[in-house]
């Protein structure tokens, strides 16, 4: 019965855990087994840079990275790093611009072709689910003349 059975500690603290675990009945026969896990409770520290570079870290002491970013404009979901580049999740290691290209990309995704002073935000996402954002509001006008999109 479970209910019988003297339990060990538990794990709920962030960082590595290495955990042997064994089991041993009346009779003297044991078994072992063993097992690496992290647990991350702990934000990536993301930024972004005057050019629109994303730098995302996550150096908490905890196995396991950056697993995730999402770029917005005002609110819009601009880029995803799982959809957008090469495909891997980050957009850190993409080349981020808010040319015509991408103010045409925001026009077509977010229906919306006109913005003042707008917020982007930057959303990165590590192994435990932690979510770290940085944002930052640009200056001036920006957008797309209807018709110069493609």
């Amino acid at each position: 019965s479970l209910s019988s059975l003297p339990f060990g500690p538990s794990f709920s603290e962030h960082g590595d855990a290495d955990v042997i675990v064994t089991g041993t009945d009346r009779s003297g026969n044991s078994t072992s087994s063993h097992t690496n896990f992290t647990i991350d409770t702990v934000a990536p520290l993301t930024s972004i840079s005057i050019d629109l570079k994303i730098i995302s870290t996550d150096d908490d002491g905890a196995a396991g990275g950056v697993l995730h970013e999402q770029m917005y404009l005002d609110g819009c979901l601009l880029y995803d790093g799982a959809t957008y580049g090469d495909g891997d999740g980050l957009l850190s290691d993409e080349s981020l611009s808010l040319d015509h290209t991408a103010l045409c990309r925001a026009a077509l995704l977010c229906g919306v072709t006109q913005w003042n002073r707008p917020l982007i935000r930057v959303e990165a996402r590590d192994c435990g689910d932690n979510l770290g954002v940085a944002e930052r509001r640009l200056p001036g006008k920006h957008g797309v003349k209807p018709g110069t999109c493609p």
